[in-house]
């Protein structure tokens, strides 16, 4: 069972947010993104960041998580790729340094950084969340997993590996692979274990059926 993170009294007043962690975070790293990030990254990009902050709030809404905490989870979404501006490896860390060096800037204390930071981390795979809100986080980079755009978002990672890391599947090589991270991937929120595991389910339903007629076509 994640818990919440503790946190100083002072900072659990909604008063008390900076304006970094709301606002702030996400006109930055709209700009970021728009400026900056190497156009073969096809899915880690500014419409994959701004689902998995919808989602954030989804599960963080569902999980009863107080707004302070909640927006140092969506802090740490909408930074928690911008480390691809500078290339894959490694890229968590680079995400930290970045939202770190931001938030610094605008006054945010040590003690929300920290805890932005092991949000971001959780999302490293395989995922290992310590708490709430990175278990929150690490069910939201992954949400997609559950809905009708699964599809699509691997057709997209899919071209991204091939051109920003020469990385080339076969059809049958990505189902096999797509499966296997299907059928042994688990959402660690019990909110996101209700709402997500039926989604994730049908997909491998489907993933399945398209295998099969691949393997015998």
């Amino acid at each position: 069972m994640y818990v919440l993170p503790l946190l100083p009294l002072y900072c659990l007043h909604s008063n008390n947010l900076p304006y970094a962690l709301t606002e702030g975070a996400e006109m930055h790293v709209q700009m970021l993104f728009t400026g900056h990030l190497p156009a073969h990254y096809v899915y880690h990009n500014l419409q994959h960041t701004k689902a998995v902050v919808d989602a954030v709030r989804f599960i963080g809404k569902g999980s009863s998580v107080p707004s302070p905490m909640l927006a140092i989870a969506v802090a740490a979404a909408w930074f928690h790729d911008t480390g691809y501006i500078n290339g894959n490896d490694n890229h968590e860390q680079g995400s930290c340094h970045m939202m770190r060096h931001f938030l610094e800037q605008h006054g945010v204390n040590r003690e929300m950084i920290s805890l932005a930071e092991g949000c971001i981390m959780a999302t490293r795979m395989p995922q290992n969340p310590q708490n709430l809100l990175e278990a929150i986080v690490a069910d939201a980079d992954l949400y997609h997993l559950a809905t009708r755009h699964f599809f699509t978002n691997g057709n997209l990672l899919r071209q991204e590996l091939a051109c920003s890391r020469q990385i080339i599947y076969t059809d049958k090589e990505w189902m096999e692979q797509s499966l296997r991270f299907l059928e042994t991937h688990s959402y660690h929120t019990p909110f996101a274990i209700k709402m997500l595991e039926k989604g994730k389910k049908r997909n491998i339903k489907t993933l399945r059926a398209k295998y099969m007629a691949l393997d015998t076509g």
